[in-house]
């Protein structure tokens, strides 16, 4: 057992609250304001802006999705907090180490947005919505290129427009108004930093998850991402939830942690939230990410899952082989096994894509339990104890002492910054 820190660098602090919240937004947003103001707009949620299923019962699908999640998880409870406990003691047990020595990179997640207007490559999609242009001005007055009447009119605006959509669309029971679960997220990991990293210890390093679509997310990450302080130390992205790495919307947040050297985490699993063959799937392509290295070649960014290539009963390795031949161009390229949920997950991993990248890879993975994640991607037939057991069985312990100690603390950065 090394005596370095040991990490889980991929995992999420989530509750049954905080999806619970963001579903029943989602609803009230999309579904039934619109449809009770414009029934003539009911077909439309057929095939949404780009939402093309190719499939008649797509629509049917994403709904019943939607309902069985929403009731799955109001009916869980716990805290952030609780979760947080939950996977330092399997882990500290699994590995014999002090559960409270286990480090932790909890990363936020933001689906507010997933069914609003996509943020395309080209960047032509500003929005019609003045909300969405409010916020931007109130980004442009933070940064100090804007007037403080522009700030104070834009900020007042705002206000307005959320006051009054509070008090015109209460509903009872479960779509009530409440805070959004991403807003409620952010609240409890900034908590857990606060009482975790003592003595200026980084035992819980959380990113920040980013959708350029949320009002006035670039001046949060400005205040909150700081590699050195927290509360926030890297950033996450979700490019299947309608944001494409390319489009000019996250050029702010490529420029803002290649100059302050933050790290990034993106989704590059095929699959993922909310369901397989998403409408955005092929966004989270690891080779969308190439044009951006190439103007932002100082980026360290951790292609989450390596690719990750179950498909049904077939194996896709495409974006496997994208994310080594990033690496191969010499960028500062991570990945990590998150979410490796079966014996054959793990094997035909073994056999494929690490016999053929191991020595590219091996100083670049990281262990990740993408807890709690992990219960929905295997229902049923996964609890903590056996997904670190899977790893141990099937991953040699040299591979596995670096996935969870050097690559992630390099990954933070952490052997240059502590």
């Amino acid at each position: 057992m090394s005596d370095k820190p040991l990490y889980d660098a991929h995992c999420h602090l989530l509750n049954g609250s905080y999806l619970a919240d963001e579903l029943q937004e989602i609803f009230r947003k999309h579904f039934f304001d619109r449809m009770e103001k414009h029934p003539d707009l009911q077909d439309e949620y057929r095939v949404k802006g780009d939402l093309h299923s190719g499939d008649d019962d797509f629509s049917d699908k994403f709904l019943m999705f939607f309902h069985w999640l929403s009731e799955l998880l109001a009916n869980l409870h716990g805290t952030p907090e609780s979760s947080m406990r939950m996977l330092t003691k399997a882990a500290g047990e699994a590995w014999g180490a002090d559960p409270e020595e286990i480090r932790l990179i909890p990363l936020s997640m933001d689906i507010s947005y997933m069914l609003d207007k996509p943020l395309l490559p080209s960047g032509t999609n500003d929005g019609d919505d003045a909300i969405h242009r409010l916020g931007k001005m109130i980004d442009k007055c933070d940064r100090g290129h804007g007037s403080t009447d522009q700030h104070r009119t834009a900020t007042a605006t705002l206000n307005r427009h959320y006051r009054n959509t509070l008090a015109q669309n209460k509903r009872p029971g479960l779509f009530k108004c409440r805070p959004t679960g991403f807003e409620n997220e952010i609240a409890a990991l900034q908590e857990i930093v606060k009482h975790k990293n003592l003595d200026g210890r980084k035992i819980v390093t959380p990113f920040l998850a980013i959708d350029p679509r949320r009002p006035g997310i670039l001046a949060k990450m400005r205040k909150l991402v700081n590699p050195k302080k927290g509360p926030f130390f890297g950033v996450k992205l979700y490019p299947r939830l309608g944001v494409h790495p390319q489009c000019k919307e996250l050029e702010p947040v490529y420029k803002f942690c290649e100059r302050k050297n933050i790290p990034i985490t993106t989704h590059a699993s095929i699959g993922g939230f909310p369901f397989s063959d998403w409408v955005y799937e092929e966004w989270g392509d690891p080779i969308h990410f190439e044009k951006v290295l190439e103007k932002h070649p100082k980026l360290r960014i951790n292609f989450a899952h390596f690719g990750h290539y179950a498909v049904g009963d077939s194996c896709d390795f495409r974006w496997a082989d994208a994310i080594a031949g990033i690496m191969k161009k010499g960028y500062d390229a991570y990945t990590d096994l998150s979410c490796y949920t079966t014996e054959n997950d793990i094997m035909t991993f073994n056999k494929t894509v690490w016999s053929k990248y191991h020595d590219l890879a091996k100083n670049r993975t990281m262990f990740g339990t993408d807890f709690d994640i992990l219960y929905i991607a295997n229902p049923g037939d996964i609890d903590l104890k056996k997904y670190f057991y899977l790893f141990s069985e099937f991953i040699s312990p040299d591979d596995l002492d670096r996935m969870r100690t050097n690559n992630p603390a390099s990954f933070l950065n952490a052997d240059r910054r502590n």
